[in-house]
């Protein structure tokens, strides 16, 4: 994949965020975690990081590809 939009959710944690950060090297790469478990910390400074629950209305969604880690 390459030159994609792409958002995870979940990203700030273990699995979430190796996959952002690997993704991060060809694509645009959102992470929208709520940091119950994940820290953005983790991520490269090359992934944009949204602090909110998957539950809430107001996240990016103008993306290519979800990769949907998050739990409820």
């Amino acid at each position: 994949m390459h030159g994609q939009r792409v958002l995870v959710t979940g990203g700030a944690g273990f699995i979430g965020s190796n996959l952002a950060n690997r993704l991060a090297e060809d694509n645009d790469v959102i992470v929208v975690d709520d940091t119950h478990l994940g820290t953005p910390a983790s991520l490269s400074s090359d992934v944009e990081f949204v602090e909110t629950s998957i539950l809430d209305t107001d996240f990016p969604a103008d993306v290519d590809v979800l990769f949907h880690l998050a739990g409820t």
